[in-house]
């Protein structure tokens, strides 16, 4: 699992503990002074609810923009 998807996870994990629906991460991070802290957005119970999809219901992207993003790739 790639650090992209471990911040994604942990953002989330994190989010379910503290009473929170979601938690997205900003790939922000910063040490004020009491160790390393990473930005995440939370989204509280009443403005969001839980799902889980299908891969075949999510919308997939217009094959041209996939071939362009794949070619903007290092």
């Amino acid at each position: 699992m790639g650090d992209r998807d471990r911040r994604f996870r942990e953002a989330n994990d994190y989010a379910a503990r503290n009473g929170y629906v979601a938690g997205l991460p900003t790939f922000h991070q910063a040490d004020h002074g009491s160790g390393v802290v990473y930005g995440t957005f939370l989204v509280k119970p009443r403005k969001a609810e839980f799902r889980d999809a299908r891969p075949a219901v999510r919308p997939r992207p217009p094959p041209r923009r996939v071939r362009r993003h794949r070619r903007a790739q290092p």
